[in-house]
């Protein structure tokens, strides 16, 4: 014990214990102010003009069926330029629509894509959206937002990316990859 209390400056160490204590509780409470603004500004995230609101799949993505995936994606700004763009995995294929979607976006109005998917073996499958402005000055705005699609041959279901946990049984990693040899497609 004596050697901890040498490293404390005399000072500190010859102040009565009452003294003492009150320091500690206010250097406490500056610690915790400093460390709520640390986490209030870390958590707070900048505002963007362009957003994916949301990401749907109807029916249920079952290996095999046709499900049609839709985005919604708004901007508090004029948008003159908007791709909005859908990166599946090799376990997902497009049946039908295009990988992207270009336009424009008037304020606060929301803007709808979708395109027909299958999943063609069972897993989990992580499918990418990216919607981009751009602006004339050189202004990029981009919001990327992931689903995770769980498919077997009987149930399905997908799940936002920042809510997704791993479902998959324990026997196989994850992210799931294509099987060697792959069975034959189940889609059209």
């Amino acid at each position: 014990m004596s050697s901890s209390l040498a490293r404390f400056p005399i000072a500190y160490r010859q102040q009565p214990r009452k003294r003492r204590g009150r320091n500690a509780a206010q250097l406490h409470a500056i610690w915790v102010a400093a460390l709520g603004c640390m986490l209030t500004a870390a958590c707070t995230s900048a505002t963007f003009p362009l957003r994916i609101t949301t990401i749907t799949v109807s029916p249920e993505p079952i290996v095999g069926v046709v499900a049609q995936m839709s985005v919604e994606v708004v901007s508090t700004k004029d948008e003159p330029v908007v791709s909005v763009r859908v990166y599946p995995p090799e376990g997902v294929r497009l049946v039908g629509g295009d990988l992207e979607w270009k336009g424009s976006l008037a304020p606060d109005i929301p803007a709808q894509h979708s395109w027909d998917i299958c999943v063609l073996y069972p897993g989990d499958w992580q499918v990418t959206v990216v919607a981009d402005s751009f602006h004339s000055e050189g202004v990029v705005y981009t919001d990327v937002e992931t689903i995770h699609i769980h498919s077997e041959l009987d149930s399905a279901q997908f799940v936002m990316g920042r809510w997704y946990r791993p479902t998959q049984r324990p026997d196989h990693l994850l992210p799931t990859g294509l099987p060697d040899p792959p069975p034959p497609s189940t889609c059209p």
